[in-house]
């Protein structure tokens, strides 16, 4: 995959780390922040329903 670089970390030496809390991931900080909400001042910022969305992936596949 274009621009993925491979870690040399092992699955183990990562849970490790995780047991250990010391994590690189954002996990914690991403849950714990307030979800988007629209703030209703620009369309483009609206957030798709499930309906536009399956509309868009169902238009893709053709």
């Amino acid at each position: 995959m274009a621009g993925s670089k491979m870690t040399t970390t092992t699955p183990d030496e990562m849970r490790a780390a995780i047991q250990r809390g010391e994590s690189r991931t954002d996990l914690e900080k991403v849950r714990a922040q307030t979800p988007y909400v629209w703030d209703g001042t620009n369309d483009d910022d609206r957030p798709l329903t499930a309906e536009a969305m399956k509309a868009g992936i169902a238009a893709d596949r053709r």
